[in-house]
């Protein structure tokens, strides 16, 4: 679960919804973030991987024991992102238009 807005934290829950861990912090440290705005699991579901949108960097983490893997720069701003079969990303910014909306 990301919470983006009020404690800007990532965390883990079980099935079950039971808590299970904190992914990375906040702060400016290597392996933590200022505002988290997306995160994406790698296909081969070993790590996951957060964009910080103050910091415009994607900070890996693993999803065995939930350790700092290392970070990187993205060269623009980006609020959402998905790990591609291949191993890549695709980074996006997405907004709503009312206008395109179905009901």
């Amino acid at each position: 679960m990301l919470d983006a807005q009020i404690s800007k934290k990532v965390v883990m829950f079980g099935l079950n919804g039971q808590y299970i861990s904190n992914i990375g912090r906040l702060g400016n440290a290597p392996g933590e973030y200022v505002h988290p705005m997306s995160f994406s699991i790698s296909p081969d579901e070993k790590e996951i991987a957060v964009i910080d949108g103050d910091r415009m960097r994607v900070i890996f983490y693993s999803l065995l024991d939930f350790s700092y893997i290392g970070e990187r720069e993205i060269p623009f701003s980006a609020a959402h992102m998905e790990y591609l079969e291949d191993g890549n990303f695709i980074w996006y910014n997405k907004s709503k238009n009312i206008d395109n909306i179905l009901v």
